[in-house]
């Protein structure tokens, strides 16, 4: 007999809702990101439940963000999520946005990029956390180990992630 595994609320908001928001309009995204700050995180929190069954519905305790200009080129906004509860659930999301990236080939675009800082989908608690990425059509490729969750040490690894 297959098992599927709905989705939870912060599935919904890291891998579908955030992404979708920010790989479209990065500009615009960031531009509202810094005017109504967790305001803005907390609506699009509660938007991601909104399909979801009624028992999926997580409380916003310990959602924040912040916004870091690693040089005047980049632009990482992090956001720091509640605590994960289930594996494949993710400690935090950081959108990178480049908009002047110069591209070998016209076709392909990669001034956005975001990344997750997840546990992976086992039963040991104790695994190491996983470094993820979301593309534009909500593919996920693990990039490989990521660092404890701790948010500085992720920031390190988005900044490896994204040197040029």
């Amino acid at each position: 007999m297959e098992h599927t595994i709905e989705r939870t609320q912060r599935q919904e908001f890291t891998c579908q809702v955030l992404p979708d928001l920010f790989h479209a309009a990065p500009d615009k995204f960031l531009f509202y990101l810094e005017r109504d700050g967790i305001k803005m995180i907390n609506f699009y929190w509660n938007e991601s439940a909104k399909n979801l069954p009624r028992n999926a519905v997580e409380p916003a305790y310990g959602l924040s963000y912040e916004i870091r200009k690693p040089n005047p080129r980049a632009t990482v906004a992090l956001v720091i999520l509640p605590q994960p509860q289930n594996s494949g659930e993710a400690h935090y999301i950081a959108l990178c946005y480049r908009p002047y990236r110069v591209m070998p080939f016209g076709w392909l675009n990669d001034t956005t990029k975001v990344l997750t800082l997840e546990q992976p989908q086992t039963e040991r608690v104790q695994d190491t956390p996983i470094l993820v990425e979301i593309s534009r059509r909500h593919g996920r490729e693990v990039l490989g180990p990521g660092p404890q969750p701790e948010l500085e040490d992720f920031y390190q690894a988005v900044l490896s992630q994204i040197a040029d």
